[in-house]
């Protein structure tokens, strides 16, 4: 069996026959695959389904019930080496997906912040809201140890006034990255969404009832300007999240 990645799709595996199943994305992938894998093994048969097809969940299903009774067999054999090997196969697949996703995940991110001379070997740390809290409040606990909410109380209030801004999504080598965070949309985005909308109904209606050259006109100067505008503001909201004034409040 083949596959590239953890979720990668398999793209070959074996029939209980001994015959090998080349699977392809579509039917044009599937032609030239045929193509090269003729030239390539012209002595050998082979299989080609395209991935998703009747055919392809068949021969899956067929390599599965093969490999679950070659797994009882051997269970009913030896199966304190068989519990064993398990153990160990479960522990080296765990350790090898932290080691992938390290080294690659690290390699990715240095070929990008390498350009602004950051590196992708980071350190995680406690979010601003929780440090920033711990810092005026002289806790320093973390957040799996038991607090004492009583005291807590009596500690006084923090008003947060202005928050650095975070980017939510930018372009970088022909790539989109967004943040892993949930985002809710803001009062603002909404109110200036709902704003446009009225602009929108006010010079539509003036335009309906003047159908004139002069009419339309009149029409692009207002509308453009404001469409400009509305499309502006809601890239840049959409890229980054800036918390207005906060109010956290301990009693």
């Amino acid at each position: 069996m083949s596959t590239h990645g953890r979720r990668s799709r398999l793209r070959h595996f074996f029939l209980p026959d001994g015959h090998r199943v080349h699977i392809a994305a579509s039917p044009q992938e599937a032609n030239e695959l045929k193509h090269s894998l003729s030239r390539k093994y012209p002595d050998q048969e082979f299989h080609l389904y395209i991935h998703g097809s009747p055919e392809h969940v068949e021969a899956l299903r067929k390599a599965h019930s093969h490999h679950e009774q070659r797994q009882r067999t051997l269970r009913e054999k030896q199966p304190e080496v068989f519990d064993e090997f398990e153990n160990v196969r479960l522990e080296l697949d765990a350790l090898s997906t932290e080691l992938h996703m390290l080294t690659e995940h690290g390699v990715q991110l240095d070929a990008n912040f390498s350009k602004y001379g950051y590196s992708a070997y980071l350190r995680t740390h406690d979010s601003p809201d929780q440090s920033s809290a711990a810092s005026l409040n002289g806790d320093h606990s973390t957040p799996h140890e038991k607090r004492d909410w009583e005291a807590e109380r009596h500690k006084g209030t923090t008003i947060r006034l202005w928050q650095r801004p975070i980017v939510r999504q930018y372009f970088h080598k022909g790539l989109l990255w967004r943040a892993s965070t949930p985002e809710e949309v803001a009062s603002f985005e909404l109110f200036l969404d709902l704003l446009y909308v009225g602009i929108i109904a006010v010079i539509g209606d003036r335009a309906s009832e003047d159908p004139t050259g002069l009419g339309l006109l009149r029409f692009c100067v207002t509308f453009i300007p404001g469409w400009k505008l509305w499309t502006d503001i809601s890239l840049i909201t959409s890229w980054f999240d800036s918390g207005t004034v906060r109010l956290v409040t301990r009693w």
